[in-house]
């Protein structure tokens, strides 16, 4: 059995605790070069630095052309008008420590608009409506 089934398994049981959530601010950019479009990613480093992952937008499977970038320099590029700003978004990032079976533990982490808590009530919720 591999790691992600171990998690989700662990997840179904209800053995999982919240270690964290952060904020992480997307900009869907148009470059003015080539028109474009484009994703750029704040991710904060361990350090206190702050890059943008870039990518082509909408997403793809295998993107080619992703680089990084300090946060700043992508700020500077908008600024400069070589980038057009045409959306912000914020999605949460939530750590979880999860318990297995054996008693080991592992971090996970995802990205979403839910929380572990309330994908769970959720899906509680389908299966009472499905057996009504």
């Amino acid at each position: 059995v591999g790691r992600l089934e171990r998690i989700r398994t662990a997840i179904g049981k209800g053995r999982y605790r919240l270690l964290d959530i952060k904020t992480l601010q997307t900009h869907i950019c148009r470059d003015k070069g080539d028109q474009k479009e484009i994703q750029a990613l704040r991710i904060e480093l361990p350090d206190g630095s702050v890059i943008a992952y870039v990518q082509p937008y909408p997403h793809q499977k295998n993107p080619k052309g992703v680089y990084k970038m300090s946060w700043a320099d992508h700020l500077a590029e908008i600024k400069r008008g070589n980038r057009k700003l045409i959306d912000l978004r914020v999605v949460r990032n939530y750590t979880y420590e999860i318990t297995f079976d054996d008693g080991s533990t592992t971090i996970f982490s995802y990205g979403g608009d839910k929380s572990l808590e309330q994908k769970m009530a959720g899906t509680e919720k389908g299966r009472t409506s499905q057996s009504d």
